[in-house]
């Protein structure tokens, strides 16, 4: 372990930063994880083969920060309980932010946290373990962007981005993307569509799939320029590309 480490790279979860704890990222060894593809093999009957059916899908990813406490702390203890506080408090996915890969952030969620270990050169360490969705978004990404008037938006990414829209609107509804038109009918007020969860809700949180007159959900092409206006009765539409890559 090295015996020098500056408050420099740091980890961020759920609005709170390591630093805000007088911690800093150790990358003696550090490891990054990259998703990987799923597999399913299917058994051929009658023989001892197997079919890999590869889909375009990727499991999460289990991810491990690890943290050191360097200058002399009186409270080391309870320096430890406020890390375990800090990733405890959450029971879902939160933004996780990291200086290592900048511009973009990450969906969460805690795992472990490993007992606090004292050393020689610092004070103490401790693994801080997640797991990782398998997509890094842009930053920026995750709020709605005025799309009724008709836009025209860039993604840049080597990944289809899956959006979610808010809409406000009443009948006939449809909304535009690449000429591709996305019908809903019976629309009253408000509509959010989700095309990562593949659900739709009104304004109450109720599921509103009988509004829905598509097979599949809206999504924004990898590497291209989207063109997305609104028609029939809407009277406004927004936007969360939610841009994303593999890490």
């Amino acid at each position: 372990m090295s015996n020098t480490h500056l408050l420099t790279d740091w980890v961020e979860f759920n609005g709170r930063s390591s630093k805000d704890l007088g911690l800093t990222l150790n990358l003696d060894g550090f490891e990054w994880v990259h998703p990987q593809k799923q597999i399913d093999y299917v058994s051929i009957p009658g023989t001892s083969n197997e079919i890999a059916h590869i889909e375009d899908k990727y499991a999460p990813v289990t991810q491990t920060f690890n943290l050191v406490i360097e200058r002399m702390q009186k409270d080391i203890l309870k320096k430890s309980s406020d890390v375990v506080a800090w990733v405890s408090e959450v029971d879902d996915y939160k933004k996780l932010r990291t200086n290592l890969y900048p511009d973009y952030f990450f969906w969460a969620l805690p795992y472990n946290v490993d007992s606090l270990k004292r050393h020689m050169s610092i004070i103490g360490d401790f693994a801080l373990t997640f797991h990782l969705k398998p997509y890094a978004f842009v930053e920026g990404s995750d709020q709605y962007l005025q799309v009724g008037g008709g836009a025209q938006l860039l993604n840049s990414e080597n990944y289809d981005a899956l959006p979610r829209f808010h809409l406000s609107g009443s009948g006939d509804c449809s909304i535009n993307i690449n000429g591709t038109s996305y019908n809903l009918t019976g629309v009253s007020g408000d509509l959010y569509i989700d095309s990562t969860a593949r659900k739709v809700w009104d304004s109450s949180g109720n599921l509103a799939t009988t509004n829905i007159q598509f097979e599949h959900y809206p999504y924004l092409p990898k590497n291209s320029t989207i063109s997305i206006s609104a028609g029939g009765g809407i009277s406004s539409l927004e936007v969360m590309p939610l841009w994303r890559r593999i890490f």
